[in-house]
């Protein structure tokens, strides 16, 4: 039998320390960040994989085990669903269970214009006392405040990271009232395309005012000014109000992706 080089990634979490917010929700959660078998290995190769890395997981408290799950800490975020049922399947044979699929989006920008009605919208939410625009030194601490109380870790480090590596605010549209910040989007992968889109939220007590479809128009309008002939997203879900402000502008699925759980 011809020996294989195999590798699985595992992710385990220690317990956070008191106040301190901590990714994935629980100590007692780990993920399998990467996953591959060749075509032509033997059939035990996968179940071999599994033992080890639920051995390996429960030595160290672990009760949950998640395959490709969501930022930060992936190479594959989630299993295509359409060109990676066989991964799916062996997970599946091993006892973990498929989550909700979740779906990549794209635009084209190139026929995207503004509609007419969010102008409007933004003039009467200005008129309000509401603001739109870039990131600025001004308001980096306001910005910064808002990300660690209303958004996840893993957002928290994907922006770190761009702001990082390029001091381009323009990349970062924001909301504002009475100087705070309330919501964001983000485009440009420090990593990889500058046409990514996302993360992107605005805070719950200020939804249902039409902010989030001016925020996302407003960063729209910024990719296309910047040359840029796309914007694509990597993980969005079906239903709740981000599905509808995305298909509103034009956003369209691209991919299918599945996560996929198992309790030990």
């Amino acid at each position: 039998m011809r020996r294989q080089a195999l590798r699985l990634y595992l992710c385990c979490t220690p317990p956070a320390r008191a106040g301190q917010r901590q990714y994935p929700p629980l100590p007692t959660d780990a993920w399998i960040n990467g996953f591959g078998v060749l075509e032509d290995a033997p059939e035990e190769t996968a179940t071999l994989l599994f033992e080890a890395a639920e051995a390996f997981a429960k030595a160290h408290g672990v009760t949950k085990l998640s395959a490709t799950p969501y930022s930060p800490f992936y190479f594959t975020q989630g299993f295509d669903s359409k060109h990676e049922v066989r991964y799916i399947e062996m997970f599946e044979k091993a006892g973990y269970t498929a989550q909700p699929e979740s779906y990549a989006r794209d635009i084209d920008l190139l026929s995207w214009i503004e509609p007419c009605e969010l102008r409007a919208a933004r003039a009467a939410a200005e008129a309000e006392g509401f603001g739109f625009g870039p990131l600025s030194d001004e308001l980096l601490i306001p910005f910064f405040k808002y990300l660690n109380e209303y958004q996840s870790p893993g957002w928290r480090i994907r922006i770190r990271e761009l702001l990082y590596d390029n001091d381009d605010y323009g990349r970062v549209r924001i909301v504002t009232y009475k100087d705070e910040v309330i919501g964001f989007c983000v485009f440009g992968d420090p990593d990889g395309s500058p046409e990514r889109f996302g993360p992107f939220g605005v805070r719950s007590d200020f939804r249902g005012k039409k902010l989030g479809q001016i925020l996302l128009a407003d960063c729209l309008l910024e990719m296309k000014k910047r040359g840029l002939h796309n914007a694509w997203m990597q993980w969005t879900s079906k239903g709740g109000a981000a599905h509808f402000v995305y298909e509103k502008a034009g956003f369209y699925i691209s991919r299918g992706h599945i996560i996929l759980d198992k309790i030990l």
